[in-house]
């Protein structure tokens, strides 16, 4: 199994100098499952992409950025959109 590290969610975390567990915290999450699905162990579900979202009022495109298309460039996501 490969794992797929979300680099845009840790880079998001780092930018806003949080803790795994203050984000954890702020979606409303254990920190164990926050750190699975940063380092790529566990894919996030719909409710946490939500409560992501609302936590720290991220427009469409943001969240898309983080979640949906990590790897692509701005080109490739607005294509895929």
């Amino acid at each position: 199994m490969s794992r797929k590290i979300l680099e845009p969610l840790r880079q998001f975390r780092i930018d806003k100098d949080l803790t795994q567990q203050e984000i954890a915290d702020k979606i409303g999450v254990r920190r164990v499952k926050y750190t699975k699905i940063e380092l790529g162990y566990t894919e996030p579900d719909l409710a946490f992409i939500r409560n992501f979202q609302r936590a720290f009022n991220l427009p469409a495109g943001e969240i898309e950025r983080i979640f949906i298309y990590p790897e692509c460039s701005d080109t490739e996501t607005q294509r895929a959109i």
